[in-house]
């Protein structure tokens, strides 16, 4: 799964956590990863 910012695309390690909330608004806590274009997530809330 991957979150996209204007045209920043990103890997999501915890898929799961974000299962339910595609195509919303979210607000997602974690550790950005920039090398890796990846972010580790911690917490996912609805905006």
């Amino acid at each position: 799964m991957v979150l996209v910012s204007g045209k920043d695309v990103f890997r999501l390690d915890r898929a799961d956590l974000v299962h339910g909330y595609e195509r919303q608004k979210v607000k997602l806590t974690g550790i950005l990863d920039a090398k890796a274009k990846q972010i580790h997530i911690v917490k996912v809330e609805l905006e």
